[in-house]
């Protein structure tokens, strides 16, 4: 097939940063990762990574530019596998996701069990971490499909839903009288999901403006928790406390910041038999729950 056994080895070094933990992954020996890597270099007749007292194992700049293409070839050759399966009625292989973990918790958590129910035989692999993270799989083919906020460029995407932000209060804080929390001049600290950060805060940078006394938690619940024993004031998505049953004090915020989900990939008219699939899903729960 398109992938040789020094280059899926140097993929999987590459993606755990480590020669012991790919050695595990492939069900090789560590000195026949390391050979299979060394075999590499030798017929590219470059260095691929290197080693730091401070980093561990890094990739060198050739080694990152060959990793993306690398990525694309093993995308290739899973499409290949899925395009022949599905001609034979079956349709298996590896499905790759990136996601925010609050469309981990929305839309993953719903429609993954209704995948796997339908396609037993696709493997999912999902990749979490921040708006950027995501588009950054999507970009170096770490991820086939993704889920990220506005704005999707230089992605392909298709909105979901629009969502915006709120403030979530204390026990002890009341709301101000003006009736709203101004994000430029709040004194108490202000506690933020890692998302709902990224998006005010480039939103503020292009009116100049910044966020004072601002603490960031990659989970919601870490910031729900803080909020609730007194440590200062949330900043959520609606979208995010929509997700959790309990009773919340909330009030709007100044700027008012509206955002953009979306399903984003290279193209959709290239998406593998497996990641059409989730797509259609994607679109269908969409339709159901936001085009009412």
């Amino acid at each position: 097939m398109v992938i040789s056994s020094n280059l899926n080895a140097f993929l999987s070094v590459a993606e755990h940063e480590s020669f012991t933990k790919a050695a595990s992954d492939l069900h090789i020996s560590q000195p026949a990762v390391s050979k299979a890597i060394s075999a590499l270099e030798d017929e590219l007749g470059v260095q691929l990574f290197r080693r730091s007292k401070r980093y561990g194992l890094i990739l060198t700049d050739a080694g990152r530019q060959i990793l993306v293409i690398a990525r694309q070839m093993k995308q290739l050759e899973d499409n290949i596998r899925q395009t022949a399966n599905r001609a034979n009625q079956m349709l298996e292989g590896t499905l790759r996701i990136a996601s925010m973990p609050i469309t981990s918790t929305m839309i993953l958590a719903e429609l993954i069990p209704k995948f796997h129910k339908k396609y037993p035989n696709i493997q999912i692999e999902i990749y979490e971490g921040t708006n950027w993270e995501v588009k950054q799989a999507i970009e170096t083919y770490k991820a086939e499909i993704g889920f990220a906020i506005s704005p999707f460029d230089p992605c392909e995407y298709m909105e979901l839903f629009c969502d915006s932000m709120v403030a979530v209060l204390p026990p002890d804080i009341s709301i101000p009288k003006c009736g709203y929390i101004d994000l430029n001049s709040y004194e108490p600290p202000l506690l933020f999901g890692k998302a709902a950060h990224e998006v005010i805060a480039d939103n503020l940078k292009k009116r100049g403006k910044f966020i004072q006394n601002a603490r960031v938690y990659m989970q919601c619940d870490t910031v729900l928790a803080m909020v609730k024993n007194g440590c200062g004031t949330g900043i959520l998505s609606k979208a995010a406390l929509d997700t959790y049953s309990q009773n919340l004090r909330t009030c709007p915020i100044h700027p008012q910041v509206d955002t953009k989900y979306g399903v984003i990939t290279h193209d959709f008219s290239q998406l593998s038999p497996a990641a059409k699939s989730f797509f259609d899903m994607i679109q269908n729960w969409q339709k159901n729950k936001y085009s009412k």
